[in-house]
Parts: structure tokens; sequence; C-alpha cells
């Protein structure tokens, strides 16, 4: 009977080890993903661009902390702050329990959301006066700009003896900074020289922005969007549409230039500045005084534009991924003899679960006492099982011994982290198990009722402590109710399966009291006691061999998980953070960690995102499991942009994760191409190359290429001009015909090692001006004026492309038979330079004659005496309103 149930159980063990072999290995199961929304502040979102993006006028974002309740029980790997097409910005670290906070504050994109006003605003009527002085012989204007000229009164002075009673359209002298009184006629010297009735005023104030909004320019698919000018991040005036109102004499063709206007965002107050000519009458003249003043109206209706901050629309992603099942080991149970005595052979037994996946790996249990090994048992593998092991040892001598269990001692299995492969064994060693093998001298078995008399009370200090806390027990003895007296007594403390019993003392003989830490050492409390309840007894022996027990006293261990940080970042060999090095180049790589709880943090790198970065381990020997602080003497060998993370888990299995990147360079210098200047025919085009630069910081030296793009322009090399040679870090070059010119730039260091680039300058053409006329189209003879009809023309001439107008000719002609065609002669062209305002110069076209008088800038009156049809021409002549030289 007993050989047949031997050989069943043989069976038995066979059949479930080779299901053992044939089960299948774990797989981790797919993760999940649960987006939760971002509650922004009501004041941090203006308005919703489209599904990809908000505008804000905050300079960054605080996401509030989101507590996650997962839908499921598989455990939260991370958490994510992405934007909507799921690129993560930031990852969120946990501060307790499923509370998790975004780390930093979001801020913006680069581009922010351009804006421009629903309508014009209007900067009403201002004044621009001229004073004269009383001498008759200045003409000024103040001009307080602390920027411009030191902010003071400019003086225009002319150089003849005659008193004009309007500011001259000649040359002045222009002097600044005289004392308002007592002018001399001439004073010594002048700074400048300009037209006597040009002068440069501002406008300033607060803008009415009440009928006004702010309009999102991009495409909001047939939604419009605005804000009021208040929520702008920026405001400034469109420059392209400053509108001048006539209020006035003044008219839209006096003012010469606009320079960039300034407001504040805030509180709506703004300035600009405008360049005028004064040559036409005023809207007031003031002359009771001897000190005349003049002055002209002006007004303005002006576009503004601005920004906001462009944001990502963000979400919140939770990713929950079911625990890949571990090997799990622990000792349920561990025996001892009741009674173990010094100097004689004593036999444990213990038994080994796994409550995990089977595996079949071989591995070692290590027992040992005093860290020294009794003996290390080798299992072939383990079912999902419990298996047995049994050794005996003799202790040389007596008193509390600890025996330690160490499962996979060698290291060779991947455990569960919640795996329990270490429990510690107390045995109170006798010196003989004589009498029954009762363990203490008083008959009496700790743990058991003791038939001693001796009360007193057992005190807990904190009911409570955190995890690595320490702990205080005191004992306090009644009076003996006879002539016993207590000798010795020990401390005790239990915890489900684990017990610690602290040594005798003899404390308690003289003074009734005794007292003793539960401290945190080695990582672990005295018999490797965990979170949850522990109770303490105390047991005390007295004068007649009795053994008494006092309390127990309950307390409790608080584990509260830790939150760790992580940092990252490559080194150089001086020890320099960097996110750069040059090829082959000695760096290394540290991370530092810190836990909110002071929990032990265990590293984990990943050294898997580039080909090179995968190399290192084995290159360097590395050995396994990647969790050093840093690893040192990398040599850089390969060139390219290079992640590698850690990742800091710690004791209660919160982790957190970093990254550092390293960009390793060639030893090459990099070359690069600035293009300025003006990419128009005739006009510097300025190449730059400073923007070059070597990683090893070497001189460098320049070399230049420019050629025409065939079939992309109309130019040839011969129509490119340029100071030769074409090398050094600037050089100019223009050409006469537009279209694409090919500019290469070689940069070469002193080892010889160079590096080429190019870019494509577009030459736009050279606008030609356009050039109108604007007058009366019919006029009436005047008797008081010889019969003569006057006809009073405006030449206006302007450049597409801020060119300046240098040349203005007039040309006149009658059509003597009136029959429309004008195939009379024409007069040779007029240089109205060369007309003197007022005076009258005749022409004689065929047998009539034409006057013509220069009244004003750019203002002509042709008189003719014949009654028909007459044509007026005028060509203007445009200079280059950009520099043409060439510098380099």
């Amino acid at each position: 009977m007993k050989n047949k149930l031997l050989n069943l159980t043989l069976a038995i063990s066979i059949l479930v080890s080779t299901f053992g072999l044939l089960e299948a290995p774990a797989r981790a199961a797919p993760s999940t993903e649960t987006p939760l929304p971002v509650y922004y502040a009501l004041d941090e979102v203006l308005f919703q661009l489209g599904s990809k993006y908000f505008g804000s006028n905050k300079s960054s974002i605080t996401i509030s902390d989101v507590t996650i309740t997962p839908t499921g029980t598989d455990p939260i790997s991370r958490v994510e702050l992405r934007d909507s097409e799921d690129n993560v910005l930031q990852t969120l670290i946990n501060t307790s329990g499923n509370t998790y906070k975004v780390p930093n504050p979001v801020t913006p994109l680069s581009n922010n959301i351009s804006l421009i006003s629903t309508d014009k605003v209007s900067i009403n009527r201002g004044t621009f006066e001229w004073f004269r002085d009383p001498n008759k012989k200045v003409w000024m204007y103040d001009y307080d700009d602390p920027d411009i000229k030191g902010g003071i009164t400019q003086r225009y002075y002319k150089s003849d003896d005659k008193v004009y009673d309007r500011p001259s359209s000649n040359t002045c002298r222009i002097h600044i900074g005289l004392p308002t009184d007592n002018l001399p006629t001439y004073p010594p010297g002048y700074e400048d020289t300009g037209q006597c009735n040009e002068a440069t005023d501002y406008r300033e104030g607060t803008l009415d922005t009440s009928n006004v909004m702010m309009k999102v320019t991009e495409d909001t698919q047939g939604k419009s969007i605005t804000i009021s000018p208040t929520d702008a991040v920026s405001l400034n005036f469109d420059n392209q549409t400053f509108e001048y109102v006539k209020v006035g004499n003044l008219e839209r063709i006096n003012i010469k230039s606009m320079s960039q206007g300034k407001i504040n965002t805030k509180t709506l107050t703004y300035r600009f500045e405008y360049a005028a000519v004064y040559n036409v009458e005023p809207d007031i003249i003031d002359d009771t005084k001897p000190s005349w003043v003049l002055t002209w109206f002006n007004s303005w209706a002006i576009s503004l534009k601005g920004e906001v901050y462009r944001y990502p629309q963000m979400k919140i992603v939770y990713v929950t991924t079911p625990p890949t099942e571990k090997t799990n080991l622990s000792f349920p149970s561990i025996t001892a003899p009741k009674c173990v005595a010094a100097g004689e052979d004593s036999s444990y037994t213990y038994k080994l679960m796994n409550s995990g996946p089977a595996v079949t790996t071989a591995f070692k249990v290590k027992i040992s006492t005093d860290g020294r090994e009794i003996i290390t048992h080798t299992f072939p593998g383990i079912g999902r099982e419990t298996k047995d092991g049994t050794f005996t040892y003799k202790f040389p001598s007596s008193g509390l011994k600890t025996i330690t269990f160490l499962a996979d001692s060698d290291n060779v299995l991947t455990l569960d982290p919640a795996s329990e492969r270490t429990k510690t064994l107390t045995v109170d060693v006798q010196t003989s198990c004589s009498g029954g093998g009762d363990p203490d001298p008083g008959g009496c078995s700790l743990g058991a009722g003791c038939p001693g008399e001796i009360t007193g009370k057992l005190t807990v200090r904190d009911k409570e402590i955190e995890w690595k806390d320490d702990n205080v027990f005191d004992v306090t003895i009644d009076t003996p109710p006879n002539s016993c007296k207590p000798t010795q007594g020990r401390f005790k403390a239990i915890q489900g399966d684990n017990e610690y019993v602290y040594g005798w003392t003899s404390t308690i003989s003289s003074s009734n009291f005794d007292t003793t830490y539960f401290r945190f050492k080695s990582n672990q409390y005295p018999g490797n006691m965990q979170p949850g309840s522990v109770k303490v007894l105390y047991y005390v022996e007295d004068t007649c061999g009795r053994t008494s027990l006092i309390g127990p006293d309950d307390f409790k261990i608080v584990k509260i998980s830790g939150v760790p940080t992580i940092e990252v970042a490559w080194y150089s060999q001086d020890n320099l953070k960097i996110n750069e090095a040059i090829q082959d180049d000695i760096v290394y790589v540290k991370a530092k960690a810190t836990d909110t709880k002071n929990e032990k943090i265990t590293l984990s790198w990943d050294f898997s995102k580039s080909t090179w970065l995968s190399s290192l381990p084995s290159l360097y020997g590395w050995k396994a499991p990647l969790d050093k602080e840093s690893y040192t003497g990398i040599k850089a060998t390969t060139k390219g942009s290079h992640n590698v993370c850690v990742t800091a888990i710690n004791e209660s299995g919160a982790s957190a994760s970093a990254c550092a990147y390293l960009d390793v360079l060639g030893p090459e210098p990099k070359a690069v191409i600035t293009v300025g200047g003006w990419p128009k025919e005739e006009r510097r085009i300025e190449l730059s190359g400073s923007r070059s630069y070597s990683p090893r910081k070497l001189p460098l030296t320049y070399q230049w290429t420019i050629e025409p793009m065939a079939g992309q322009t109309e130019g040839t090399m011969a129509d490119i001009s340029y100071i030769a040679p074409l090398i050094g870090e600037l050089k100019d070059f223009k050409t006469t015909k537009k279209g694409k010119y090919l500019v290469t730039l070689v940069v070469t260091d002193t080892l010889g090692l160079s590096n080429d680039t190019w870019e494509i300058v577009d030459v736009a053409p050279d606008i030609a001006p356009v050039a109108k006329i604007t007058g009366n189209q019919i006029a009436a003879r005047q008797t008081s004026d010889r019969t003569l009809a006057p006809f009073v023309l405006l030449g206006y001439g302007a450049s597409l492309d801020a060119d300046i107008i240098s040349k203005r000719y007039w040309t006149l002609t009658y059509d003597a038979n009136n029959d429309g065609v004008f195939h009379e002669p024409v007069t040779a062209e007029i240089d109205e330079d060369a007309l003197v305002q007022g005076w009258e110069y005749p022409y004689t076209i065929g047998s009539d004659q034409l006057i013509i008088t220069k009244t004003g800038e750019h203002i002509v009156t042709v008189k003719g005496q014949n009654v028909g049809k007459y044509r007026f021409g005028l060509r203007v002549i445009e200079s280059p309103g950009q520099p043409t030289d060439l510098v380099h």
C-alpha cells in the first residue's frame, strides 16, 4: 500500500511538472489610455481657435492637480499632459494616492495669434505751431521728445536779411538749444540744414477703443472671433493703414512720413511721429504780438494690430497597464525546536512558497546566522506550489540568535516586487534543555500564561508611527505583593508570524522601570516587521523563580508612499553640464534622485533610444541591472541626437522619469548664410557668414560663389558686381537684372575641415515710379490777368518700392485745330527745379504761347489765352532709396 501511494504521488508530481514546462510565458497585456478634460480658470481662455488651439493673454498657465479614479483594477502606469494631436507636453508626478500634478506651468507656443481691429481708431484733432521771434529773422517749433535731439526747441534761420511772413520753402540753417528769450539775430554755428517749412511732430494721448474690437486674422472657418483691445498681449498701430483726416488746410500730400507708433496695451496711451511740409495757409494766424504764431490742424484714423498667446488644446491622459505576473517567493512558515541548546544539533524546517507563475530556472536559498552561511539549498525550479526545506545546525553559545533565510540568493529570477524573499527567525539558545526542555529557568515559555504575581504597566509611547520612524516601549513595575523581587526583564514584539524577543536586562531589579527602542536599522525593523499592527509584551522574572507577563500594548506602523523626483544630465570631462559634444569627446551621464519620504530609490536606465546608446552597455561591460547613479568614460563616437532616459522607483513603487539629449556634432565647422540688405536690382545685397561656427572654436576662412540660376533669371555673370576676391565673413554684391541667384559659402577651419551651404537670393525688379496730375480741367479766361485762363496743376510722383522721387519734368501742348488728336508740337521738358517760385516762364508752341509758373511745392500754374483743349504731361525720375555702394 505504501509503494502504491508513493508511485501515485510521483506520477502526480511528474504530471504537474510537465504542465509547468508547457505553460506559455506571460505576455504584457496592452495598455489602456483614458482621456480626461483640463479645466482652466475663467480668465485664462479668451477664445477657442478650432479644435487645436485657444487664445490667452496669460504668459503661463498652471494646470490644477487631478485626482484619478480608474474605471478598472489595472494600476496607473503613467499620467501625461497632451495636446489635441497626442503629443506629450509633460508627464505628471504623483503627489499622493491617485492625485497627480503637472510639474511645470504650461507656456505658450512660439507663434502668437495675430489680431487686427474691426474699425479704425480716430485720433482727434491736434495742432502744430510755428513761431516767429520778434526780430522777424527766426522761425522755430518745439519738439520735446527726449529721444530726439535732446527734446528742446529747434530754430530755423535764413542767411539773408529778408522778413518772411511764412516759413520759407528754401533751405534754412537749423540751430538747437538756445534760450527762448533774447535770441541773437544770427547765433554762432548751427547743427544742421533743412527745408525751412518742413518739421517733425508727434501725437500722443489715450486711445478711445470703446467702439473697436480686435479680430483674429487667421482662418476661423467662417466664424468671427473678436476680443477687447485691452485683452491683447501686445498692441501697435498698423502703419500701412494710417489715414490722414483733413480738418484744416493741411492736405494728405503734405504728410511726408510716418514713424512706428507705440501703444501701452494696458493703459491704451499712445504716441506716434510724423513729418509734414507746411506750405499751405495756416488755420489760425496770431499776429497780435511781436512774436507771430501760425497754427495748422491735423487728425488721423488708424487701424490697430496686436497679438495674444497661442496655446494648444490640452487633455490629461492616464495609462493603465495590467501588471505582468512574476515569480513571487515567500516563506509562509519556519519551524524550530521548542528548546535549542548551545553545542547541540537542532533541526529546522521551512516552507518555500511561489504564488506566481512556474519557473524552471534553478535558484538558491541561502541560510545564514550572524553573517555566516549555514547552508545553501538549490531548487531546480518551482511551480505555483509550496516546497519544504530542512537543515541541522549547532549554535556554539547561548543567547538570542537570528537565522536569516534568503530566497533566490543568486539573483537569477525575475521576482515580483511583492516577494517576501527574506525572513528572519529569532532563536533563544539555552545553555541546556534538561528538565523537560523548558526554555526559561522559571519553567514558563514566552507567550504562554505565566504563574508569576508581579504586575505593572506597559506603555508604547507612539500609538502610530510612519515607516522608518522609531518607537519607545516603557514598563513600570507595581510594588510586589510579597517578598518576590524582580530580577530581570525582556520585551517582546509580535506581528503575525514575525516576532522579535529583546535580551534580558537587570535594569528592572533596581528601578522597577525598563525601557527599549523599536528602531529601523539596516533597512528593516526588528523581526522584519512590516506596516500594520504590532503587539508588545513584557516578561519579568523574580527572586522566587517565577515569570510574570505584563501587557500587552499595541501600536501601528503606517507606510505613506513617497514621491520620487529625478534629474538627469550629460557632463563633459571637466564636470560641466552639456547638451552638445564634439565627436570623440569623453562624456558621462549622471542622475540625481530624491524622495519626499526619503524612501530608498532604485534607478533603471534606458539606453535604447539610439543605436549608439544601445551599444554602450556591452561596449563598456555595464552589468545588468543598469541601476548606477552615473555612467562615466563614454566616448561620443556617433554623430546625431541621442536621448537617454532614467526611471526612479521608490520602495512604494511610485516612479518618475527624466530624459536628457546629447547632440554629438562632427568636428567639421558649420556654414550658415544670412542674407540682408536690399534684394532688388542695382541695390546692395549683403551676405554674411557670421553665424557660421566651428565646434572646436577654431578660426574660419570663408569662400563665396554667386551665380545666376539658369532659366530663373534674366541676368548673367556679367551683370553681377562685387569687390573681389570672394572671400571674408561679409560679402556684398549687386546685379542689374532681376531673378534668382545661387549663393554658396564654404567655411574651412585651421585643421582643413570644411563645410558648405547655399541660399537662393530672389532679386526683385526695380519698379518704375508713377506720376499723376490733378487740377482743374476747365479754366475761364480772367479779364484781370491779360484774359489768360489759369490751370493749377499738382504733380504727384510716387515710388512703389521706397525709392526717392528726385526730378519732375513738365510738358505742355495746345490742340490748335481743336480736333482732339494733339498732333501739334509739344514743349521741351521743363525741369521743375529750374523754375523760381513766382516767376513766369513763357513757352511758344507753334504760333501760340503758354505761360508756366511754379506756385508751390510740385504745384505749377499754366496760363493760356486761346479757347480749346490743352494737354499737360509730367515725367518723374527716381533715385535709389537704398544703398547702391559695395562695402565688403
